[in-house]
């Protein structure tokens, strides 16, 4: 029987992916930064790999079974991605989204966001950011709003008072500014949130729903048919066949 000969080179798919993960190329760059590291790595890492992957890992059956189970590894990787990655961003996007809708529907003060910042875990602190600024100057001009109103109601009550006596007539004064007070806050305020956010409230429950649904069919098809194709490969048989003169 003939020495078992290289056919391929061996290329790992699995090696490669976890390299293209930012926290695993920032560590990987950072330690190869070390002088003596880097040199230890070129000069006998490296040559030994190469060696390895020509003159072991690409002999049959060891090439395809290696193969085999690289390609398994590195479809498992790509699916965990997807739950881990994928679909959490899907859901940031979403709450993005319905924060800038809140904003724009109750604060009504413009949330600019850079064009930069694409990221949505980003844009979500960046939002959030604005939005606690708008809030801040929306109280602000509402509460100075209320105070000249409170001051201009009570001149107005105190100027029209017809009763004798100081004390009576600021006594009265105080207690119509503090009833037209009550009635603007709720006919200028409490009434239009409550029917603003009586709508909105539908209308996102709606809106989720749909969302939701089609988010969760559109996962269960991604995850399971790929499954589903591998079982079936898995019972026709289809893991690699070594043959008998290997």
């Amino acid at each position: 029987m003939s020495a078992a000969t290289p056919t391929k080179a061996f290329q790992s798919k699995t090696i490669p992916h976890i390299l293209s993960y930012p926290i695993v190329s920032y560590i990987v760059s950072t330690v190869l930064s070390i002088s003596i590291i880097n040199y230890v790595y070129t000069t006998y890492v490296v040559q030994l790999t190469d060696f390895i992957k020509s003159k072991v890992l690409s002999i049959e059956p060891i090439y395809t079974y290696l193969s085999f189970a690289d390609s398994k590894i590195d479809d498992s990787i790509t699916y965990g991605d997807k739950l881990v990655v994928e679909y959490p961003i899907h859901y940031v996007k979403v709450t993005n989204d319905t924060l800038v809708s809140l904003n724009d529907k109750y604060i009504k003060e413009e949330i600019k966001i850079k064009e930069e910042v694409k990221d949505e875990f980003t844009r979500f602190f960046y939002i959030l950011n604005s939005i606690l600024i708008n809030v801040k100057g929306k109280i602000n001009s509402s509460t100075s709003k209320i105070s000249s109103g409170l001051v201009d109601t009570y001149n107005s009550e105190l100027s029209a008072s017809k009763t004798n006596g100081y004390i009576s007539k600021n006594l009265e004064a105080s207690i119509n500014t503090a009833t037209k007070t009550i009635k603007n806050l709720n006919d200028e305020f409490i009434t239009p949130l409550k029917n603003q956010t009586t709508d909105y409230l539908d209308q996102v429950a709606t809106t989720t729903k749909t969302k939701a649904d089609t988010f969760i069919n559109e996962a269960k098809q991604n995850i399971i048919s790929p499954l589903n194709g591998k079982v079936e490969s898995a019972l026709n048989g289809s893991a690699p066949v070594v043959s008998a003169s290997a």
